[in-house]
């Protein structure tokens, strides 16, 4: 999957090679694999983790915002955004 994160004046985070995603949303966290379906959903403060290829896990303590998956993109937009190997 691709994920962008973008925040009001930047692109944080931007990889083509994510093989899932978990975040936090109002009704708990759920993950993302490349075959979900189509969705929108706001997202609560929290850590979101994502996994790359051939990489281990990645945390991003997160502002509330908005995630939008559309085939193999995911675009999560928040205020703001900090990178961390062990949040």
């Amino acid at each position: 999957m691709q994920l962008s994160i973008l925040l009001p004046h930047h692109i944080f985070v931007k990889r083509s090679d994510v093989s899932n995603i978990i975040v936090e949303t109002p009704q708990g966290s759920f993950g993302i694999l490349p075959h979900r379906l189509d969705c929108v959903t706001p997202l609560t403060p929290g850590i979101l983790s994502y996994q790359c290829v051939n990489e281990g896990m990645k945390f991003v303590a997160i502002d509330e915002g908005i995630l939008v998956k559309t085939g193999e993109q995911v675009m999560i937009s928040v205020r703001r955004a900090i990178r961390g190997d062990s949040l």
